[in-house]
């Protein structure tokens, strides 16, 4: 009887590890939030803080002059299976893990991605080029 008790406290201490490796942090500040989540255990401390930090100086610049009524709430995830950059969809960032070790230094990457999100072009999302060009110049201008 006391079998039970101990292979689910065994269980739990085997599996409590791997659930951090996706936990989320949710973070508020001056009515927006961000909800940061990486299953990329290896992620420097330093650099999240950055991505963190860049978003909170940038968006509401962006919100401000270009879109007022852009998202509110937005998601970053940093991910070891993507292969890409970085990619926005529906107010979610995807981070490629693999970038981010190889490119640190590349923290106007959220200021790009984050204009995808300001821009909101609905169904009607324009040109590539066009879409693409904005983002690239939001970079530019604010870092």
């Amino acid at each position: 009887m006391k079998r039970i008790p101990i292979l689910a406290f065994v269980a739990l201490i085997t599996l409590l590890p791997l659930s951090k490796i996706n936990a989320q942090e949710i973070i508020k500040r001056k009515g927006y939030t961000l909800t940061f989540e990486s299953n990329f255990k290896e992620l420097d401390p330093k650099l999240r803080k950055r991505l963190i930090e860049t978003f909170f100086v940038v968006y509401p610049k962006l919100e401000k002059e270009y879109n007022p009524k852009t998202l509110k709430s937005v998601k970053f995830f940093v991910d070891t299976a993507y292969k890409g950059v970085a990619a926005t969809s529906n107010g979610v960032v995807t981070y490629s893990s693999i970038w981010m070790i190889k490119h640190p230094e590349d923290i106007d990457v959220v200021t790009h991605e984050v204009m995808h999100i300001v821009q909101d072009y609905g169904r009607s999302v324009g040109p590539g080029w066009l879409t693409e060009g904005i983002a690239d110049y939001a970079r530019y201008k604010f870092g």
